[in-house]
This record gives C-alpha cells, structure tokens and sequence, in this order.
C-alpha cells in the first residue's frame, strides 16, 4: 500500500476503475469480447462482480466509480455486500460532476451531462453515500478545470458533509483539503 498524497489514505499501486463495467455503451475497445454480448443489468453486474473479484485477488484494493459510470457504483456496492468485506479492507473513490442519462440504452444519442454545480455536488455526493455508504473513502470532482469550480466558493469545499473521507483507520469524517490549500 502507498498513501494517496495528503489524503490519509493508503491505496495499491494499482486501482480499478470501473468506467467500462457500469454501463452497456463505453469507448473501450473490445467491450464485446471482454463483456459479452448480453447487456442487461444484470449480465453486467455478474460480470463486474467476476473482474472486481478477479482484481481483489490479485491485490488490487483501489476502486474507481463516477456518478457518471452508470451502474458502477450500485455495482461496486453490492460486489462489497456480497463478499462481506471490511469498510477498511479496501479503499474506494468516485467522482461527480457528470450525470448518467444514457438510460441503459447503448445507443442513446447522450449517455452523461456535465454539471458543475454546487447543487449537482450536494445531490451527487449524497446519491454516492447512499450506495457506497462507509466504504467511500475519497470524492473528486470529474473532469475539472478552473472554470468548472468557479461557481462553488472553497468555503463551500471545507464544510463537513461536503468533502469528506473515511480512511481505514478512522471512523469519523475527516475534511480533504482542497488541492494547493
């Protein structure tokens, strides 16, 4: 395990993200082959259940979910119920800021909408504590750059309840320093 910056947190070399597994259409070449054909729900649920274990027993302990991701976050909680795993045995992130809208539809002319917004914060960080629960560990804004921020004050940032981790050894929220802070 390394730690993660100035966050607390202890994380393996190597993480999985789960862009490719939360949902039906995604940009990764091969999806048929590694995925199946079959794109239900459930088809790819059992199947990001199959590589999240795959990656655990191999040591992989970071895990990588986004709002954006579709289903990956409801995937990767109920992958951590199943194997009844520790809050501190593995370290989990995700991300807002884009919303999935794609509707489990691989054709759907927009699958995710950039949103930046201190709304769009508070609703999604609350959506990602109602999954992952005490297992999310670090939340990061998506694809951000000086103007996506602008319109939330670093005040904002600092507020329990807002940015906050729970690192293995811990149990009670802990503010994450917004970056160069």
């Amino acid at each position: 395990m390394r730690p993660l910056g100035s966050t607390g947190l202890a994380v393996t070399p190597i993480g999985l993200g789960l862009a490719a597994l939360g949902r039906p259409g995604y940009i990764t070449l091969g999806r048929a082959k590694d995925l199946g054909g079959d794109r239900s729900v459930a088809a790819l649920e059992r199947r990001s259940h199959e590589i999240l274990n795959a990656a655990y027993e191999t040591g992989i302990r970071y895990f990588d979910a986004a709002r954006s991701y579709g289903f990956a976050e409801r995937f990767l909680a109920s992958w951590l119920r199943e194997r009844g795993l520790a809050p501190n045995a593995v370290t989990v992130g995700s991300k807002w800021g884009y919303t999935y809208i794609g509707d489990w539809q691989v054709d759907a002319l927009v699958h995710e909408v950039k949103d930046h917004s201190l709304a769009a914060l508070r609703r999604q960080i609350a959506e990602s504590r109602a999954l992952l629960g005490q297992y999310l560990n670090l939340y990061q804004i998506h694809s951000a750059r000086s103007a996506s921020t602008g319109s939330i004050p670093s005040s904002q940032c600092r507020r329990p309840g807002i940015f906050s981790n729970h690192p293995p050894d811990q149990r009670s929220p802990k503010p994450i320093r917004p970056a160069g802070a």
